[in-house]
């Protein structure tokens, strides 16, 4: 009885870490895609008439990469909540990396909201000059950017633990878990090249594809088919 009732409540944080999979990479590819249709690269001026243009929008898109930050922690409780009986400790440290993600999400949606003011600030329109602004401008960008890399750092370790744990107990298959171990570390790889060779970093990029396939497709999988919990899976939870 108390199997059948810890093999419910696995599914349960299964399905749980599935939908907030999808609703993590939702809502952060709509702030991130929306927002940059307001940026002009070098145009300070063109930038600020697309923001005022719609600010309420490009409010609403940092907005929606904030929550994506937000909702990474309860992703984060649901694997450790799904796999701690795997490994409890390295669990924890996926869950510690993934929350240190989060936290760096938050300075970086206030480093967004400060920048906001450059370009909608009347006040600041009235005291400094163009030319200043946009060097200011690129201040703001240039920390969102480390800020971004840093954040994609701890968000490679942490979910490299995590899917090497699905590989160990295989709730998801094999396969899949293999995949998301090497997109991860491609992520890894992807930020380290861009905080130290950032002029040759850009060959990396189409990396980031492979991360998306692998969110995507384990995040459908723990939705709507749940963590396949075998008997062998099983016999491994009780060695531990």
């Amino acid at each position: 009885m108390e199997d059948q009732k810890d093999k419910r409540t696995k599914l349960v944080y299964a399905r749980i870490a599935g939908f907030m999979y999808l609703f993590v990479t939702a809502t952060y590819m709509f702030g991130l895609l929306t927002a940059s249709e307001f940026i002009v690269s070098g145009n300070f001026s063109e930038t600020a008439k697309n923001i005022l243009a719609n600010e309420w929008l490009y409010r609403a898109a940092l907005a929606s990469q904030l929550l994506s930050s937000l909702s990474v922690v309860l992703l984060a409780l649901a694997f450790y909540a799904l796999l701690k009986s795997v490994d409890k400790n390295l669990a924890m440290l996926a869950l510690v990396w993934r929350i240190g993600e989060a936290a760096i999400g938050g300075v970086m949606a206030v480093i967004s909201y400060s920048a906001l003011h450059l370009y909608s600030g009347a006040d600041s329109l009235s005291i400094f000059e163009v030319g200043q602004l946009q060097g200011f401008a690129k201040i703001f960008s240039a920390a969102g950017s480390a800020g971004f890399y840093v954040a994609a750092i701890f968000f490679s370790l942490g979910s490299t633990v995590f899917f090497c744990l699905l590989f160990k107990s295989r709730y998801i298959p094999r396969i899949l878990s293999m995949w998301g171990v090497f997109a991860s570390l491609m992520v890894l790889v992807i930020g380290l090249a861009n905080l130290i060779v950032p002029a040759q970093a850009g060959v990396l990029e189409p990396g980031w594809l492979t991360m998306f396939v692998a969110e995507v497709s384990t995040g459908l999988w723990l939705l709507f088919l749940g963590a396949k919990l075998t008997p062998r899976a099983k016999k491994t939870m009780v060695e531990k």
